[in-house]
């Protein structure tokens, strides 16, 4: 989901981030701001709790998924 303001565009990718005033990536002109990222699915539950190289893993996927979506 996308919030458009007249000077930035604010990306919620997963349902739960918007009530808790959190955004995964935040662009304002040609800048993109991406927030801290954890290893969590798209209800809020972690992801591979007890093995960190998984974690990271899924948490790069994420950040060049945002990369991705908002290449000009």
């Amino acid at each position: 989901m996308m919030e458009k303001t007249n000077l930035k565009e604010i990306f919620h990718l997963k349902g739960f981030e918007k009530s808790y005033g959190y955004a995964q990536a935040v662009k304002v002109g040609n800048l993109l701001y991406v927030s801290g990222t954890v290893s969590i699915d798209d209800e809020g539950k972690p992801r591979a709790e007890n093995d960190m190289q998984v974690q990271v893993q899924y948490i790069y996927m994420k950040i060049f998924v945002y990369l991705l979506r908002h290449l000009d």
